[in-house]
């Protein structure tokens, strides 16, 4: 075991990873306001008028619910709304896909195609949660 960054490393390949990496598929936890969140539909009909939004329970006794997200009555707004509702969990699935696929990297022979295919993965996982943190465009 090498000891490095107040963490155990079981080679000198998985502190490579990790340094170049630097750290990220371990620590990037999101800064956005935490779900669970869901969709509602305010004023007009369903087919016309009002809007979609998305909102999370509040902690706040006076303000049971915060809107996270507004969007005009327009053909995609249910399913545009839909998605952002589902932002918080997608965030802690890619996570966890990235923990893993760089956890089976490690497992698997460096110069095969599944230790190319699990850092893509990982690396792409990455990237997602990186331009949900307005990290990266």
């Amino acid at each position: 075991m090498i000891s490095k960054h107040g963490r155990e490393f079981a080679s000198m390949a998985e502190l490579r990873r990790y340094e170049r990496n630097k750290g990220e598929y371990m620590e990037s936890k999101g800064k956005w306001t935490p779900g669970p969140w869901k969709v509602y539909h305010e004023g007009g009909s369903m087919g016309s008028g009002g809007h979609w939004g998305v909102e999370m329970k509040s902690s706040e006794p006076c303000f049971p619910s915060i809107t996270v997200a507004i969007m005009s009555q327009r053909e995609n707004a249910r399913m545009n709304a839909t998605l952002i509702a589902a932002a918080p969990e997608m965030a802690e699935a890619l996570q966890e896909i990235a923990e893993r696929a760089d956890s089976m990297a490690q497992e698997a022979d460096e110069n095969s195609e599944a230790h190319a295919a699990f850092i893509r993965i990982r690396d792409d996982a990455m990237s997602a949660l990186r331009k949900a943190r307005g990290e990266e465009r």
